[in-house]
């Protein structure tokens, strides 16, 4: 028991300096560890939410410029706050929340790590914490990846077809060589990302090539997984294939570890996805040409089918044709060679060029006040 007074040792400052002086207090710097501490210092990144801007991040700065005249940290990701569905702040006693622990035995870890990667709060903005956006990303995300793989092992099964992580494809089919094209661009955009530590940006690409894979290089390759036996044609379809997921799964893995090392280990045979070299893939495959030209294609499909829904008739239902308009910039060529798949998709017999897009439609320029005003 004390039976003093007590009084504390005037050395001792607020907890911050404390937090701030971490780095070299973990390895008793410069009494003990100097060369291991000189050669990790400073860190490649630390991470908190905005309160930590004015206490620890700020700490950890006047105690690296003091001692070694150096800033303490290469990067600095901070994170905002996650609120209640109904923007409240998350509270025990109100119970405004779902335990987290519930949500991955409803959705799985990897769904609750995509929402929260592919929100506002990734870039230092709260974040409306919604359990309906842990389910999205199953719908959006998951299901369609796990849809592409278990489309790839139905052919290859039947098939006989073994993939090998180490080929890389060659193809002359368009779309083979499209989605390489895509491929070679997310990997781009993705390593960046991760390279720069904006994990803001990580994610898109790769979602947004599973959305191409799915539907649309999938959609329109179908009919080459079809036919018998394993044609020159369908080799490469599926060595494209092969090469694709394997590839997609090691740009994910760090964003949706479970799912992905799960169906890296089947495709491959490997241990582990989280072993596997971060991919490299050859800018051989690079082609922005064909990927704005599709794009075109993939416009026009896309409106022509917003019409037939406002119409009410179904793509079942062949039609005798249809108009575009394409802007100046865009070459007319580009419709002939992707005629035969937007015929396909829109099941119309022709596809007519509009030189006057006046002749359907009124054009009209309308000023956005908020953006002109300035």
């Amino acid at each position: 028991a004390c039976v003093r007074a007590m009084r504390r040792v005037p050395e001792v400052l607020d907890c911050w300096f404390e937090s701030g002086a971490m780095p070299f207090g973990q390895c008793h710097y410069p009494f003990e560890n100097k060369t291991w501490f000189e050669s990790h210092f400073p860190a490649d990144f630390i991470v908190e939410y905005p309160g930590q801007i004015r206490g620890w991040f700020y700490y950890l700065h006047v105690l690296a410029v003091a001692l070694l005249d150096r800033a303490a940290f290469k990067n600095c990701l901070v994170h905002g706050t996650l609120l209640a569905e109904d923007g409240g702040k998350i509270s025990k006693s109100k119970k405004n929340f779902t335990d987290p622990m519930e949500l991955i035995d409803r959705y799985g870890a990897d769904a609750l790590r995509l929402y929260l990667l592919g929100s506002s709060a990734v870039v230092m903005e709260d974040l409306n914490f919604k359990n309906a956006g842990v389910h999205d990303q199953i719908k959006q995300v998951l299901l369609p990846l796990w849809n592409a793989f278990s489309f790839f092992v139905t052919y290859a099964n039947v098939d006989q077809y073994a993939g090998d992580p180490a080929r890389q494809p060659e193809s002359a089919h368009a779309l083979d060589q499209w989605i390489l094209a895509k491929l070679y661009r997310a990997e781009q955009e993705v390593g960046q990302a991760f390279k720069t530590f904006y994990l803001n940006r990580s994610l898109t690409p790769v979602t947004a090539f599973i959305e191409d894979l799915t539907n649309w290089y999938i959609r329109q390759s179908r009919a080459r997984f079809w036919g018998g036996g394993l044609t020159t044609d369908k080799r490469q379809a599926y060595d494209t294939l092969y090469y694709a997921l394997v590839t997609l799964l090691k740009l994910l893995a760090p964003s949706a570890p479970f799912v992905t090392d799960y169906l890296y280990r089947q495709l491959t045979g490997e241990a582990s996805v989280h072993l596997a070299a971060w991919p490299n893939v050859p800018e051989k495959y690079r082609n922005d040409a064909l990927i704005e030209e599709t794009g075109v294609a993939q416009a026009i499909v896309s409106l022509g089918l917003a019409l037939r829904q406002k119409a009410g008739l179904r793509v079942r239902q062949p039609l005798l044709g249809i108009q575009v308009a394409l802007p100046s910039s865009v070459d007319s060529g580009v419709v002939a060679r992707q005629m035969d798949i937007i015929r396909n998709e829109l099941n119309v017999k022709t596809v007519t060029l509009l030189t006057d897009p006046g002749a359907v439609a009124t054009l009209r320029a309308t000023p956005t006040a908020r953006v002109l005003g300035p």
